[in-house]
């Protein structure tokens, strides 16, 4: 068992080591194996049961006598997304009371850092060294300078890691462990942001109040040292989101949120564009769900890799809701914020990151493909114009916009060095807060939703939502199609509209348009046409509703591609039941699409 850190980390702990020297620690493992055999005295905290009695067994192996190691669980969970308070981990802190010694040197790499940092002053020898890992990562770290002076860091290395002695005259309240440094959690002691990157976060959020808590946590937490802007669109919560988002905005000078008034939900559809046009101040966002985790070093692969006309998504990391895929890593570390395995999470990112078999998350190692997390240059979003929002409130938004981002020229990267957890679908999809009924099910709005919006893509493309095995949009082409049916019926019309330009039948179509009219903002009396009425296509396809077959709907759904493959002008011929005529010209249209210019009718009218 091996200390989890890099060797230069290690170098800067035990250039301070002698063999008379005591030394304690928050967080056990392998520095406990490492580190005790060359001091005199050797004292361990850990509140993970599982992980005490591994370290334990190892201890025991080795016969190491020196190392007085203790067992203490939180009192109280740390469940509300917030930074861990001093009732939370009281006895794991104050154990240092009945160890009636001082101690040469404290390394701080468990729960509850900045706290330990305050409680373990009047328990230092004169001249004693304090260590805390992951401080120059971690600006809610940074308060200890209120009463410590810094000695030496590391900050390039994957956690990072600094040393400390005390101040001769800490500030006020250094040893008050109810006032533990929330209240300076955004300053950052570097001051290094005008070489480092500016980035706004986009955050809609709807009764996942819980969920945002937790993101907000792990983003201060590990957005290096860089400069994150937090913006939040409250759609119309009753959860207390909004209240919330007061208080932050008070406490937080770069959290900035807006709220929808009314009592309807508008969807991340149009509140993504409304936080990316009119709350973002930094040129570069990213477009993140309430329910991620941002690891540690996440947001440096980021900087890494974004260039102009460039969009970089991280790598998610899942529990096992939703089937697997190449693009993705299938891990449980829990699936609510109460039951998150952080420390379980970092272990296997670092071990991962340093392994040559896995590889998985290789500091070069890119694929090509898109999904949130993904971050982009203001402009380039700009420039097509935002979502559609004939996809409100949500589903298929992002898939339309990738198409068109795609169209435009940008590429796409995922990097494998950058991560996210990712709990899945608790924006509406999956919450359980809104109207799903488990985390497990999709809820009935969600589907119905789901449903109208893959409507409106077929209508928009030609097609479904395609993509490689790594997200990377497929693309085939728009064409100008006309079906004329005859023997038409409801379910033909209902079934059949989407996937044309003009749909031209002997069946009378006023009901179906005042049924669906409201599920879309195209104006379908001008999709929907007489059988007899002139037809301008530069493709007709002649359907019997007699003879219509499930065959024959599949041909309809690979139209776009067989076109592609097969047809050209002045073509007729016959594929199962259905009859193709091409004229003179085949022009395709997809990169008409790339720029919205319509107005939101949909909105409008719901």
């Amino acid at each position: 068992m091996k200390a989890w850190m890099d060797d230069r980390e290690k170098l800067l702990i035990t250039k301070h080591f002698s063999p008379d020297k005591v030394m304690l620690e928050w967080g056990s493992g392998g520095s406990t194996i490492e580190f005790s055999p060359q001091l005199k005295e050797y004292y361990s905290i850990e509140h993970n049961k599982e992980w005490y009695e591994d370290v334990k067994n190892e201890i025991n192996v080795l016969g190491y006598k020196n190392v007085n190691y203790n067992f203490v669980p939180q009192n109280l969970p740390n469940n509300d997304g917030r930074q861990s308070e001093y009732t939370q981990f009281k006895d794991y802190i104050d154990i240092v009371d009945t160890f009636d010694t001082k101690f040469d040197i404290v390394l701080i790499d468990g729960r509850a850092r900045r706290l330990c940092a305050k409680k373990i002053i009047p328990y230092l020898n004169p001249g004693a060294v304090v260590i805390i890992h992951d401080w120059c990562v971690r600006d809610v770290y940074h308060c200890v300078t209120d009463y410590y002076n810094i000695l030496e860091y590391i900050d390039d290395t994957h956690q990072t890691i600094a040393t400390f002695k005390l101040k001769e005259n800490p500030l006020p309240n250094a040893y008050n462990l109810n006032m533990g440094g929330w209240e300076r959690t955004n300053e950052n002691y570097f001051k290094k942001t005008n070489n480092k990157m500016e980035i706004s976060l986009i955050q809609p959020g709807r009764n996942n109040l819980k969920y945002l808590k937790w993101s907000y946590d792990s983003i201060r937490k590990n957005q290096g040292i860089h400069n994150v802007q937090i913006c939040v669109a409250d759609d119309a919560s009753t959860d207390g989101t909004w209240d919330w988002c007061l208080e932050m905005m008070d406490k937080d000078p770069n959290f900035n949120a807006i709220k929808n008034d009314t009592d309807k939900r508008l969807g991340h559809t149009i509140l993504y564009d409304r936080l990316v046009n009119e709350v973002a101040k930094y040129d570069i966002c990213m477009i993140y769900h309430a329910d991620m985790y941002l690891c540690p070093g996440a947001l440096d692969a980021v900087e890494k890799y974004l260039t102009d006309k460039t969009i970089v998504s991280l790598t998610r990391i899942e529990p096992p809701l939703h089937p697997p895929g190449p693009e993705k890593i299938l891990q449980d570390f829990g699936v609510e914020p109460e039951e998150f395995k952080e420390e379980e999470l970092l272990k296997f990112l670092y071990k991962h990151s340093h392994s040559t078999k896995s590889g998985l998350f290789n500091d070069d190692k890119i694929t090509e493909g898109i999904f949130a997390p993904w971050a982009f240059y203001k402009k380039d979003f700009q420039e097509i114009g935002g979502h559609d929002p004939l996809y409100a409130p949500q589903s298929k938004e992002d898939s339309d916009i990738f198409n068109r981002f795609q169209l435009n020229g940008i590429k796409f990267i995922q990097t494998w060095h950058g991560c996210v957890y990712h709990m899945t679908c608790r924006g509406s999809r999956r919450n359980t807060v809104d109207k799903a009924k488990n985390i497990y099910e999709d809820s009935p709005e969600w589907l119905a939703q789901n449903q109208r919006s893959t409507r409106n893509f077929i209508r928009k493309w030609g097609h479904f939502v395609k993509h490689d095995a790594l997200m990377k949009p497929i693309i085939p082409p728009k064409y100008d199609i006309g079906f004329i049916i005859k023997n038409c019926n409801d379910q033909l019309l209902s079934i059949l509209e989407p996937w044309c330009s003009n749909l031209y039948s002997d069946y009378p179509y006023e009901d179906y348009i005042a049924g669906e009219e409201a599920n879309t903002s195209y104006n379908l009396f001008d999709r929907l046409k007489p059988y007899d009425n002139e037809k301008n296509n530069e493709i007709l396809v002649t359907i019997d509703g007699n003879t219509f077959t499930q065959q024959d709907f599949q041909y309809i759904q690979q139209l776009s591609e067989i076109l592609a493959d097969s047809g050209e002008p002045a073509f007729h011929g016959e594929l199962g039941n259905i009859t193709i005529e091409i004229f003179e010209e085949m022009n395709t249209y997809e990169h008409e699409l790339i720029k919205i210019t319509w107005t939101n009718t949909f909105t409008e009218q719901n």
